[in-house]
Protein backbone atom coordinates (compact mmCIF):
# COMPACT_ATOMS: atom_id res chain seq x y z
CA UNK A 1 0.00 0.00 0.00
CA UNK A 2 1.64 3.08 -1.04
CA UNK A 3 4.74 1.58 -2.13
CA UNK A 4 4.98 0.84 1.36
CA UNK A 5 6.10 -2.83 3.07
CA UNK A 6 4.23 -3.22 6.55
CA UNK A 7 6.25 -5.39 9.21
CA UNK A 8 5.02 -6.53 12.40
CA UNK A 9 7.20 -7.06 15.63
CA UNK A 10 5.66 -8.20 19.01
CA UNK A 11 4.67 -4.91 20.24
CA UNK A 12 5.18 -2.61 16.99
CA UNK A 13 4.54 -1.87 13.43
CA UNK A 14 7.54 -1.07 11.11
CA UNK A 15 7.06 0.97 7.93
CA UNK A 16 9.74 0.29 5.14
CA UNK A 17 10.70 1.91 2.25
CA UNK A 18 11.31 -1.06 -0.41
CA UNK A 19 13.26 1.39 -2.92
CA UNK A 20 15.75 2.00 0.26
CA UNK A 21 15.22 -0.70 3.02
CA UNK A 22 14.93 2.54 5.58
CA UNK A 23 12.86 1.76 8.06
CA UNK A 24 10.33 5.33 8.04
CA UNK A 25 8.50 4.78 11.08
CA UNK A 26 8.18 2.73 13.92
CA UNK A 27 4.90 2.75 15.50
CA UNK A 28 4.53 0.88 19.24
CA UNK A 29 0.90 -1.09 19.80
CA UNK A 30 -0.37 -2.47 22.89
CA UNK A 31 -0.99 -6.25 21.31
CA UNK A 32 1.25 -9.35 20.21
CA UNK A 33 0.42 -8.78 16.63
CA UNK A 34 0.42 -12.47 15.14
CA UNK A 35 -0.40 -11.20 10.98
CA UNK A 36 -1.59 -7.56 9.80
CA UNK A 37 -3.27 -6.58 6.54
CA UNK A 38 -3.58 -3.21 5.08
CA UNK A 39 -7.58 -2.46 3.48
CA UNK A 40 -7.73 -1.63 -0.12
CA UNK A 41 -8.62 1.92 0.46
CA UNK A 42 -5.20 2.48 3.18
CA UNK A 43 -7.25 3.82 5.48
CA UNK A 44 -7.32 1.01 7.89
CA UNK A 45 -4.55 -1.56 9.81
CA UNK A 46 -6.03 -4.65 10.75
CA UNK A 47 -4.36 -6.83 13.25
CA UNK A 48 -4.40 -10.38 15.06
CA UNK A 49 -3.04 -11.18 18.42
CA UNK A 50 -0.62 -13.70 18.67
CA UNK A 51 -1.78 -14.26 22.64
CA UNK A 52 -5.25 -13.53 22.25
CA UNK A 53 -8.48 -14.21 20.40
CA UNK A 54 -8.68 -10.45 19.08
CA UNK A 55 -9.03 -9.29 15.76
CA UNK A 56 -8.35 -5.27 16.31
CA UNK A 57 -8.75 -2.46 13.46
CA UNK A 58 -6.81 0.69 13.37
CA UNK A 59 -7.38 3.87 11.60
CA UNK A 60 -4.29 5.39 9.46
CA UNK A 61 -3.90 8.38 9.76
CA UNK A 62 -1.45 10.89 8.19
CA UNK A 63 -0.07 13.37 10.89
CA UNK A 64 0.46 11.73 14.65
CA UNK A 65 -0.97 9.72 15.91
CA UNK A 66 -0.60 7.10 13.12
CA UNK A 67 -2.70 4.76 14.35
CA UNK A 68 -5.42 5.83 15.79
CA UNK A 69 -9.17 4.75 17.53
CA UNK A 70 -8.44 1.28 17.93
CA UNK A 71 -11.78 -1.23 17.67
CA UNK A 72 -11.51 -4.82 19.00
CA UNK A 73 -13.19 -7.70 17.68
CA UNK A 74 -13.19 -10.40 20.06
CA UNK A 75 -13.50 -13.62 18.05
CA UNK A 76 -13.00 -17.35 19.12
CA UNK A 77 -11.03 -19.47 16.67
CA UNK A 78 -10.40 -16.76 14.13
CA UNK A 79 -8.56 -18.50 10.92
CA UNK A 80 -8.11 -15.71 8.21
CA UNK A 81 -9.66 -12.40 7.45
CA UNK A 82 -9.52 -10.16 4.65
CA UNK A 83 -10.59 -6.19 4.49
CA UNK A 84 -13.57 -5.21 2.24
CA UNK A 85 -12.77 -3.40 -0.82
CA UNK A 86 -15.27 -0.39 -0.94
CA UNK A 87 -16.55 -0.55 2.74
CA UNK A 88 -13.88 1.41 4.55
CA UNK A 89 -13.43 -0.37 8.22
CA UNK A 90 -15.18 -3.81 7.21
CA UNK A 91 -13.57 -7.12 7.22
CA UNK A 92 -14.31 -10.51 6.00
CA UNK A 93 -13.78 -13.18 9.21
CA UNK A 94 -13.79 -16.99 9.08
CA UNK A 95 -13.63 -18.53 12.68
CA UNK A 96 -14.14 -22.00 14.44
CA UNK A 97 -15.91 -22.23 17.40
CA UNK A 98 -16.76 -25.55 19.00
CA UNK A 99 -16.47 -27.16 15.91
CA UNK A 100 -18.43 -24.08 13.75
CA UNK A 101 -16.62 -22.94 10.60
CA UNK A 102 -18.17 -19.57 9.96
CA UNK A 103 -17.21 -16.90 7.45
CA UNK A 104 -18.85 -13.17 8.45
CA UNK A 105 -18.49 -9.79 7.62
CA UNK A 106 -17.60 -7.14 10.47
CA UNK A 107 -18.54 -3.57 9.72
CA UNK A 108 -16.68 -2.37 12.33
CA UNK A 109 -17.61 -4.72 15.87
CA UNK A 110 -20.74 -5.18 14.42
CA UNK A 111 -21.57 -8.21 12.17
CA UNK A 112 -24.19 -8.57 9.53
CA UNK A 113 -26.25 -11.57 10.29
CA UNK A 114 -25.93 -13.57 6.81
CA UNK A 115 -23.32 -15.75 7.58
CA UNK A 116 -21.79 -18.67 5.75
CA UNK A 117 -20.96 -21.86 7.22
CA UNK A 118 -18.40 -24.67 5.87
CA UNK A 119 -19.52 -28.09 5.64
CA UNK A 120 -17.26 -30.35 7.83
CA UNK A 121 -15.72 -31.80 4.56
CA UNK A 122 -14.51 -28.49 3.50
CA UNK A 123 -13.41 -27.26 6.48
CA UNK A 124 -9.73 -25.76 6.38
CA UNK A 125 -7.50 -23.48 8.82
CA UNK A 126 -5.47 -22.35 5.61
CA UNK A 127 -4.63 -18.38 6.74
CA UNK A 128 -4.63 -15.94 3.80
CA UNK A 129 -7.14 -17.85 2.29
CA UNK A 130 -9.58 -15.52 2.26
CA UNK A 131 -9.77 -13.00 -0.74
CA UNK A 132 -12.33 -10.39 -1.94
CA UNK A 133 -13.06 -9.84 -5.78
CA UNK A 134 -11.48 -5.95 -6.95
CA UNK A 135 -15.34 -4.68 -6.54
CA UNK A 136 -16.00 -6.28 -3.54
CA UNK A 137 -19.08 -8.15 -4.80
CA UNK A 138 -17.73 -11.64 -4.19
CA UNK A 139 -15.92 -13.30 -1.41
CA UNK A 140 -13.71 -16.53 -2.20
CA UNK A 141 -11.89 -18.96 -0.14
CA UNK A 142 -9.42 -21.41 -1.25
CA UNK A 143 -7.36 -24.18 0.52
CA UNK A 144 -5.67 -27.29 -0.05
CA UNK A 145 -6.84 -30.01 2.22
CA UNK A 146 -7.95 -33.64 0.74
CA UNK A 147 -7.96 -32.16 -3.03
CA UNK A 148 -8.48 -28.44 -3.63
CA UNK A 149 -11.13 -26.91 -2.38
CA UNK A 150 -12.70 -23.55 -3.66
CA UNK A 151 -15.96 -21.73 -1.94
CA UNK A 152 -17.73 -18.62 -3.27
CA UNK A 153 -19.88 -16.40 -2.06
CA UNK A 154 -22.09 -13.54 -2.75
CA UNK A 155 -21.67 -10.20 -0.76
CA UNK A 156 -24.98 -8.12 0.18
CA UNK A 157 -25.52 -5.41 3.01
CA UNK A 158 -26.91 -7.89 5.19
CA UNK A 159 -23.95 -10.50 5.14
CA UNK A 160 -23.41 -13.11 2.78
CA UNK A 161 -25.45 -14.88 0.36
CA UNK A 162 -25.42 -18.96 -0.47
CA UNK A 163 -22.15 -20.07 -1.17
CA UNK A 164 -20.82 -22.13 -3.96
CA UNK A 165 -18.28 -24.91 -2.86
CA UNK A 166 -16.27 -26.98 -5.65
CA UNK A 167 -13.50 -30.04 -4.62
CA UNK A 168 -11.33 -31.12 -7.10
CA UNK A 169 -9.88 -34.67 -6.78
CA UNK A 170 -6.55 -34.20 -8.05
CA UNK A 171 -3.67 -36.78 -7.88
CA UNK A 172 -2.16 -37.18 -4.52
CA UNK A 173 0.74 -34.58 -5.53
CA UNK A 174 -1.59 -31.79 -5.44
CA UNK A 175 -3.49 -32.51 -2.43
CA UNK A 176 -2.89 -30.29 1.15
CA UNK A 177 -1.41 -27.41 -0.18
CA UNK A 178 -1.72 -23.97 0.08
CA UNK A 179 -4.18 -22.28 -2.80
CA UNK A 180 -4.91 -18.52 -4.02
CA UNK A 181 -7.85 -17.77 -6.33
CA UNK A 182 -6.62 -15.23 -9.39
CA UNK A 183 -8.48 -14.38 -12.20
CA UNK A 184 -10.84 -17.10 -12.69
CA UNK A 185 -8.17 -20.20 -11.79
CA UNK A 186 -6.56 -21.34 -8.36
CA UNK A 187 -2.70 -21.54 -8.23
CA UNK A 188 -1.36 -24.20 -5.42
CA UNK A 189 2.15 -24.33 -4.01
CA UNK A 190 2.91 -27.83 -5.95
CA UNK A 191 2.40 -25.64 -9.31
CA UNK A 192 -0.77 -26.97 -10.66
CA UNK A 193 -3.32 -24.45 -11.77
CA UNK A 194 -7.59 -25.34 -11.27
CA UNK A 195 -10.40 -23.67 -13.43
CA UNK A 196 -12.21 -22.88 -10.63
CA UNK A 197 -15.76 -22.79 -12.32
CA UNK A 198 -14.95 -26.49 -12.70
CA UNK A 199 -12.24 -27.52 -10.48
CA UNK A 200 -10.54 -29.07 -13.68
CA UNK A 201 -6.80 -29.18 -14.00
CA UNK A 202 -5.76 -26.93 -16.39
CA UNK A 203 -2.05 -26.47 -15.96
CA UNK A 204 1.29 -26.32 -13.97
CA UNK A 205 3.24 -23.26 -13.36
CA UNK A 206 7.13 -24.43 -12.81
CA UNK A 207 7.97 -23.84 -8.99
CA UNK A 208 9.62 -25.90 -6.48
CA UNK A 209 7.91 -27.84 -3.69
CA UNK A 210 7.46 -24.81 -1.55
CA UNK A 211 6.13 -22.34 -3.18
CA UNK A 212 3.46 -19.82 -1.65
CA UNK A 213 0.59 -18.16 -4.01
CA UNK A 214 0.02 -15.07 -3.21
CA UNK A 215 -2.57 -13.06 -4.75
CA UNK A 216 -2.72 -9.27 -5.74
CA UNK A 217 -5.69 -7.37 -7.50
CA UNK A 218 -3.64 -7.04 -10.19
CA UNK A 219 -0.61 -9.80 -9.62
CA UNK A 220 0.01 -13.24 -8.57
CA UNK A 221 3.27 -14.15 -6.80
CA UNK A 222 4.81 -17.26 -6.23
CA UNK A 223 7.00 -16.81 -3.20
CA UNK A 224 9.69 -19.14 -2.91
CA UNK A 225 10.30 -19.89 0.90
CA UNK A 226 8.64 -22.03 3.42
CA UNK A 227 8.85 -19.53 6.19
CA UNK A 228 6.01 -17.60 5.11
CA UNK A 229 2.74 -19.89 5.33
Amino acid sequence: MNRRLYLSTANSVIVLNPDTGDAEVTIPVDIQIGRLTISPDGGYLFATSSAAPTLRRYQMLAASPWLANPVDLSIQGIIDFAPLPGSPGSVAVYSNSSFTYEISIYDGSVKRPATVRMPTLNTGVAARGLQFSADGKTLYYVFGYSGVNFTSAPVTSSGLGPATTNVSTPPATDTYTPARYFQGRIYTSSGAVFDAATMARVGVVPVSSNALPLATPTALIMLDTTSQY
